[in-house]
């Protein structure tokens, strides 16, 4: 039987991305959209015309911005072997509407006081299916995704698309923004450790998202411990003047570029906080050191800190901040931290010969 179901969209609107990351769309710049038709009649292809419009259903939300979707407006299905009947829109772009006829910074149908990063948008692509007596007009739509014009949008744009994702029932709700839901802490959770599994190929232990999570509950979370978006994305965190989420994907983007190779050995503890790297510091013999994640770094920056002891025997610990923007960060953590291995291995063979002699 033939429903509306048997259109589907294979691929979803995305920007080229190191981490692949779908679903944000910026605007000037080429994307594609691909979908399918599941029932595999060969005798349709170039039968069934494909069309496509943006924001068919439009959300009633003051400030919404309208765009046109530019691209080839009309193409057939076509049979491949892969796919079988499948239609492509490459070269796709979307550029804002602007009231009045006004040119850039009109204002109008685009004021509005929600964040761009918060507005959803959806394209539908249509078709009508026509074989042996039976006819219908079907349609396909895509998930929806952010529109940005700047790429300094990119990051809190995938943070909106994860809290969608992760709780939204309806997968057209356009307007899940106007009043978006508390997420339970153990959700959040698990997508913190996948976001660092899928870009890295280790994900966060159970320490490290206890620690992740009294920054976002104020407390040790537990199994009824929720999460606001304003937490997640937009209140910036106590002391700093940058969001949860900011500081988070930084750290990720850092140990994507830099870490990544320690980090999937095990060798970078992260996400400790100061207070418990004091504590595990505490009676570590000299030349024990530590890397975490800065917390007052809003671009990302790790902290190495290790043990040092007085001729008098007094424990000295000291702290040395590397930032990502640092040309050789990778280069220097290791210089740094074979230094200290060099001086504990020292400290040891010093030891060694005073037991022998004495």
């Amino acid at each position: 039987m033939v429903s509306s179901r048997s259109f589907v969209v294979s691929k979803q609107p995305s920007l080229p991305y190191p981490c692949k990351r779908p679903l944000i769309i910026k605007t000037s710049t080429q994307f594609l959209v691909t979908a399918r038709f599941l029932v595999n009649f060969q005798e349709l292809r170039h039968r069934m015309k494909v069309s496509f419009k943006i924001d068919k259903y439009p959300a009633e939300i003051k400030g919404y911005r309208r765009f046109n979707l530019l691209g080839s407006q009309e193409k057939d299905l076509e049979y491949t072997q892969c796919d079988g009947l499948a239609v492509e829109f490459k070269h796709l772009t979307l550029k804002e509407q602007r009231a009045g006829g006004g040119g850039k910074g009109s204002k109008g149908v685009n004021e509005g006081s929600r964040s761009v990063q918060e507005e959803l948008h959806i394209i539908t692509l249509m078709t009508q299916f026509s074989y042996d007596g039976v006819e219908l007009n079907i349609e396909a739509t895509t998930l929806p995704f952010v529109v940005i014009s700047n790429q300094s949008q990119f990051v809190r744009a995938w943070a909106s698309i994860l809290w969608f994702n992760l709780l939204s029932t309806d997968p057209k709700d356009v307007a899940f923004f106007s009043k978006p839901p508390a997420a339970k802490w153990i959700l959040v959770a698990d997508v913190l450790s996948w976001q660092f599994s899928c870009c890295t190929g280790r994900g966060l232990n159970a320490d490290q998202l206890q620690m992740l999570g009294k920054k976002l509950c104020g407390s040790v979370p537990n199994q009824d411990s929720t999460v606001t978006w304003s937490k997640f994305a937009k209140e910036s965190m106590p002391r700093v003047s940058f969001t949860f989420w900011e500081w988070f994907d930084a750290i990720l983007t850092l140990v994507k570029a830099h870490l990544e190779n320690i980090w999937k050995d095990g060798y970078v503890m992260g996400f400790v906080s100061r207070s418990a790297e004091d504590a595990l510091l505490r009676t570590r013999q000299q030349g024990t050191f530590l890397l975490r994640f800065s917390e007052s770094m809003r671009d990302g920056g790790i902290t190495i800190s290790w043990v040092d002891h007085e001729s008098d025997g007094i424990m000295m610990k000291h702290r040395a901040v590397l930032l990502q923007e640092h040309p050789s960060i990778s280069q220097t953590l290791y210089r740094m931290t074979m230094t200290y291995f060099h001086l504990s291995m020292v400290n040891i063979a010093m030891m060694l010969q005073t037991l022998v002699t004495s």
